[in-house]
């Protein structure tokens, strides 16, 4: 069934269905709210919500609030739409299962359940969700050391419903050559890898990391009173400094910005997320893909993907004078006119703000 909005209450209200894929843009509701008005009626229904690239956030909101999982448009055909759905079915009975039976099992490991995933991956047990990506979960895990002490790890997975059987586009691949390129960078501002590989009792891509105990950078932005001009210029130095490393290995991050920033109680910024980063002569970049975050993306990147370490440090540049300001040097109500704003014109300065 193909339902508007003001339909679907109506439909939900009455009928029963066995899984809900919600568009977060129907023409008749948008956002966040969309998916309120219908997990309201159908709190029961399992539910994967669907969204465009730029509105990725607002997808992220909804799992939080209940949603199953998500989708991206544009990044997603039939048979991986499906796979999704029956992810959401299996998930969402056994979760229903745990909770109303005698013993009420952890909802992160009944997820590791699903296909076959263990709820543990190179000794370390699976305790709770840190954060959701576009293509990635990343759960904190622990294990016992042989001095009886316990040691906490990031341990990243692709989440479970995108990959497909014979992954045709890569998707393993990208991830285990990102998690290749952290661990060939050994630098204190970069956040470390421990292993990563493909469990042995499941065919399934992980990357164990250092577990970061700090906030995004993002948190920082616009609020004045929480850092120092100083500070502010120290966490940009350490970035441009880790980035100096990266580049000295030949790599290119492409997607640098406050969310993919992780900033520690002492003020140590450490990058993650080189899910999109790019090796000369890498084959797992096509010269027509335009990858990247558009506000922060320097003028070449709307035009090829094969671009240098010149396009870091224009993130990294447009990264500080929001960091600096409070708000991007370039606004725009589209990706097309962001585009022309930040190839053709100039910046505020900053002192003018």
């Amino acid at each position: 069934h193909v339902l508007y909005l003001r339909e679907a209450v109506e439909k939900f209200s009455t009928e029963r269905f066995d899984v809900i894929l919600v568009d977060l843009n129907l023409p008749d509701s948008e956002g966040i709210s969309t998916f309120r008005k219908l997990h309201k009626v159908a709190t029961n229904t399992p539910m994967v919500v669907l969204t465009g690239v730029a509105d990725e956030q607002l997808a992220v909101e909804a799992v939080q609030l209940g949603a199953q999982d998500y989708l991206t448009k544009g990044t997603v055909d039939g048979p991986r739409i499906l796979r999704a759905l029956r992810f959401a079915i299996e998930r969402h009975r056994n979760l229903v299962e745990a909770t109303t039976g005698k013993q009420v099992v952890d909802p992160v490991e009944q997820t590791w359940n699903m296909g076959g995933v263990p709820k543990t991956i190179a000794g370390y047990h699976v305790r709770r969700t840190l954060g959701e990506g576009n293509t990635g979960i990343v759960f904190l895990v622990e294990k016992e050391n042989e001095d009886g002490q316990i040691i906490g790890r990031a341990l990243k997975i692709l989440r479970p419903a995108i990959v497909p059987e014979k992954d045709p586009d890569g998707l393993a691949r990208r991830f285990l050559q990102e998690a290749e390129i952290i661990a060939g960078v050994d630098h204190p501002n970069i956040v470390r890898v421990f292993d990563f590989g493909r469990a042995k009792t499941a065919d399934f891509p992980y990357m164990l990391m250092e577990h970061i105990d700090g906030r995004s950078l993002r948190h920082f932005v616009g609020d004045k009173a929480s850092l120092t001009y100083a500070e502010k210029a120290s966490i940009v130095r350490q970035l441009a400094d880790a980035l100096s490393a990266v580049h000295a290995q030949h790599v290119y991050h492409r997607d640098i910005k406050p969310d993919n920033i992780l900033v520690t109680r002492e003020l140590i910024p450490k990058i993650t997320d080189f899910g999109i980063a790019r090796r000369p002569l890498s084959e797992l970049t096509g010269p027509l893909e335009i990858l990247g975050t558009p506000a922060y993306m320097a003028p070449e990147s709307f035009v090829s993907s094969a671009t240098d370490h010149r396009a870091d440090i224009f993130s990294l540049g447009t990264l500080f004078y929001e960091l600096l300001v409070g708000n991007r040097p370039f606004e725009a109500d589209n990706i097309p006119q962001l585009a022309r704003k930040i190839t053709d014109e100039l910046p505020v300065e900053p002192r003018k703000i």
